[in-house]
């Protein structure tokens, strides 16, 4: 009987420890030793939409708890995201879901398979990139693979317009002469 009545007059035992005490238990329910894959070629049940991602049931108990521990969850984690197509539609919703979190470390790989290319969503990642509301891609390897294609496209970006001054439209027109550029060099090759 006492636990239906703490139940109902809404009083969470949690708080009454102290917050060191509420970190670490964050960090024994939140954080995981391996990578946490983001499925993003589909939407499995209770992974989320397309504009959010289902998050641990700790953060969406209450508002309290989502404030104390979804920089641990964020931030402590590594999130892998493999992008079929160059689709990032689903890495920009996670970005805008764990926003301001993304931006503060290297908590997101990112792998891009070799030839899965879709010209429209890789200019629809560069400019969301280029809008500060997704991380780039970047490829450290010599090889001339998808990762790298695309790597290449950020850094173009980040070149032409390193202050973020022109607008978008200039910018893709610029992507779309490279575009064109690589596939009359490369006609037999296809890249995306």
């Amino acid at each position: 009987m006492a636990t239906a009545t703490a139940a109902n007059n809404g009083i969470c035992h949690l708080f009454r420890l102290s917050a060191e005490l509420r970190n670490r238990i964050y960090r024994d329910v939140l954080v995981e030793d391996d990578e946490i894959p983001i499925d993003t070629r589909g939407d499995p049940e209770g992974a989320g939409t397309a504009d959010r991602f289902a998050q641990p049931g700790v953060l969406r108990t209450c508002r309290q708890i989502r404030s104390e521990a979804a920089s641990i969850y964020y931030l402590e984690n590594q999130f892998g995201f493999e992008l079929v197509g160059v689709d990032a539609g689903k890495l920009i919703a996670f970005c805008k879901q764990a926003s301001p979190y993304w931006r503060q470390s290297d908590i997101l790989q990112v792998f891009v398979p070799w030839q899965s290319g879709d010209w429209g969503n890789l200019v629809e990642w560069l400019q969301a990139h280029y809008e500060n509301r997704a991380p780039s891609c970047s490829c450290e390897d010599d090889l001339n693979c998808g990762g790298c294609l695309v790597s290449r496209m950020f850094e173009l970006v980040e070149v032409l317009d390193p202050a973020r001054e022109m607008r978008w439209e200039g910018v893709e027109k610029v992507l779309s002469a490279v575009k064109y550029m690589v596939e009359s060099a490369y006609p037999d090759r296809w890249f995306w």
